[in-house]
């Protein structure tokens, strides 16, 4: 039986059971009475079903439990007892060996159904207590929950709602230790039993805590949540190993932000989703959040559809060799035509890798760019063209060798088509993207590293990954007339150099910062220096007039 079902029976078993004791051994007696009244009447034991007395007998053991039913079994064996006749027409008594043993008849079946009424019982009461636990952290559970809320909004009780969600549980199961990541559970969860009391917490699911504050202020709940996120942040050892908790927390109050316990969870799990965008971890919820979720929705919704209904576009912005002032090829720059949805890139894109689809968008950019190298290719322009990779795409094989399809599908020479990861991608998927990159070096497609210096910087990943271009990223760019910027870049492209790779500065805007960058050794620029990106006529154009030029 699952939890709800376990709930309804116990109510409804509630509701028989809140017949008082005195009621029932009134109604119980008063039965007994009657059926020997109508044995009497009918004539005696002789003609009457004696086993009749067996009713009142298991009424008493269900309302007045064991003994209950105990002392009804020997009032009712005494109620026929000798003096009860076997005929009354004939005045005929009972023998007392039939008396003895009929009431122990009844002593045994108010006994056995005393004993299975009560098994009955304890186990409804068990799988109650059950229903209202969360069993790995003893903690009282989404059922307890509900409940606690219905009773606090029918008393007319202002409270604070607060979730608190292990934001990184899944990495420490998978990357680490399913039993650490158990444990830090537990770890969680006491110390919001010490933050908050224990009748307080709840446990929503696996990973996320709900905390139920009567006659609190919202402003109260989110001094004590930044408190507690604080607290539960600092690096912890379990089992000898470092772990740092990532932890994510929600706001909200009733009854400002709603008064039932469905409308409060979905609104908590509204600002729990917008909590991993702020520095803290942590949002009060506001009714705007209901908007964006929706236009979230829509967003991905639309993303669904935008490959079937051709909607992305590409452009292309060039990448200049500073020495030579030659192309050397362009970025290629994803685009979404939509008639009522506008956002940039970056935004539609992570809501794609968060929905988890992103890989689908990564093929349609690979294929379009393997056949636009081919057509430009056909019309005499010789262009390599880079596309940005994620870090789900990483996780999917498919997409690697899909690019090797497309490339020899469209007939292109594979160093004509290459892929840039942020510094971030190369982290975050560390044990597996040594062999993914060394894969796409022997097909030929070169390596970026995109937005250099503004992620995880690892320099031992730029010696020991198949790395052939680094990329500066815009912001260094912009601070190029200070000098400790100038040091950092210049030092940047020396090592680069040293490790055989070839520099791009992305970003480039002014006369300026194309002199500094070619005193500096740079090998190459991309920026509105030379040009915006481009759409692929306005490309061919541009690489047409350039040349002239």
């Amino acid at each position: 039986m699952n939890a709800k079902g376990t709930l309804m029976k116990a109510k409804k078993l509630k509701r028989i059971y809140h017949l008082s004791p005195g009621i029932a051994a009134l109604l119980t007696l008063g039965m007994e009475v009657l059926v020997g009244a109508i044995i009497y009447l009918s004539g005696g034991t002789e003609f009457v079903f004696t086993h009749l007395m067996y009713i009142p007998i298991i009424l008493a053991a269900y309302f007045l439990d064991l003994w209950g039913a105990i002392s009804f079994a020997v009032i009712g064996g005494l109620i026929l007892g000798p003096w009860m006749p076997m005929n009354v027409g004939s005045n005929i008594a009972q023998d007392i060996p039939a008396c003895v043993f009929r009431t122990c008849m009844f002593l045994l079946v108010g006994i056995v159904v005393g004993l299975m009424l009560q098994l009955i019982r304890t186990e409804s009461s068990e799988q109650l207590r059950l229903s209202y636990l969360e069993t790995q952290t003893g903690l009282s559970n989404s059922n307890r929950l509900r409940k606690e809320i219905s009773a606090l909004t029918l008393g007319k009780i202002d409270f604070s709602m607060l979730a608190f969600q292990i934001a990184n549980s899944l990495d420490i199961n998978a990357h680490v230790d399913y039993s650490i990541g158990e444990k830090s559970i537990l770890y969680v969860a006491e110390q919001l039993e010490n933050a908050f009391g224990k009748p307080n917490v709840f446990m929503a699911s696996t990973d996320t805590y709900i905390v139920l504050l009567p006659n609190t202020a919202l402003e109260h709940a989110n001094a004590m949540a930044s408190k507690v996120i604080s607290s539960i942040t600092v690096p912890v050892t379990i089992d000898g190993l470092i772990v740092r908790l990532k932890v994510q927390c929600a706001i909200l109050h009733s009854p400002s932000h709603g008064n039932s316990a469905d409308e409060l969870l979905r609104k908590l799990k509204i600002a729990l989703g917008r909590s991993q965008e702020s520095p803290q971890g942590l949002a009060v919820f506001n009714e705007e959040m209901i908007q964006q979720n929706r236009k979230k929705f829509e967003t991905l919704t639309a993303l669904y559809t935008a490959v079937q209904n051709n909607e992305f576009f590409m452009v292309y912005q060039p990448i200049i060799h500073i020495a030579s002032r030659t192309i050397r090829g362009a970025e290629g720059l994803l685009r979404w035509n939509h008639a009522n949805i506008h956002m940039g890139p970056g935004e539609f894109i992570n809501i794609a890798e968060k929905a988890g689809f992103i890989s689908e968008i990564t093929k349609w950019v690979i294929q379009h760019s393997a056949q636009q190298i081919r057509i430009w290719q056909d019309s005499g322009i010789t262009a390599k063209i880079a596309v940005n990779v994620s870090s789900k795409d990483l996780n999917d094989d498919s997409v690697i060798s899909y690019a090797q399809e497309c490339v020899k599908k469209a007939g292109i020479d594979p160093k004509l088509l290459g892929f840039e990861l942020t510094e971030r991608v190369i982290m975050e998927n560390q044990s597996k993207v040594k062999s993914l990159l060394n894969q796409m070096q022997s097909m030929g497609i070169g390596i970026s590293i995109d937005d250099f210096g503004t992620g995880y910087n690892s320099l031992i990943q730029l010696v020991t990954l198949p790395i052939s271009n680094l990329k500066i990223d815009k912001f260094f760019i912009d601070r190029l007339e200070h000098e400790n910027d100038q040091a950092v870049i210049r030092e940047v492209i020396r090592l680069a150099h040293s490790l055989q790779m070839e520099v791009i500065a992305e970003g480039v805007e002014t006369e300026r910062q194309l002199q500094l960058l070619e005193e500096m050794g740079c090998d190459n620029i991309q920026g509105y220096y030379f040009s915006k990106p481009l759409s692929e006529k306005e490309y061919v154009q541009f690489v047409a007039s350039y040349q002239q030029s």
